[in-house]
């Protein structure tokens, strides 16, 4: 199974910035920006997570291995 740890430190960091965004007194334009990058970097860790999903037996995902249940 993948350690999720560098997923973990991605989650992190993206509620991390998005914390600092809501405190911080942005224009309108550095809030744009800081909600673009934000959805950038939650659409990668999505889709690294649903790979990982798909792979995991142990949370209903498909498993390549032939080492299911019976």
């Amino acid at each position: 199974m993948q350690d999720l740890f560098f997923e973990t430190v991605a989650f992190r960091r993206i509620a991390l910035v998005a914390k600092l965004m809501a405190t911080a007194e942005c224009s309108e334009d550095e809030k744009d920006v800081a909600l673009a990058w934000l959805g950038e970097m939650t659409q990668e860790l999505g889709q690294k997570l649903d790979k990982h999903e798909k792979k995991c037996p142990l949370i209903g995902g498909i498993s390549g291995s032939g080492c299911g249940f019976q």
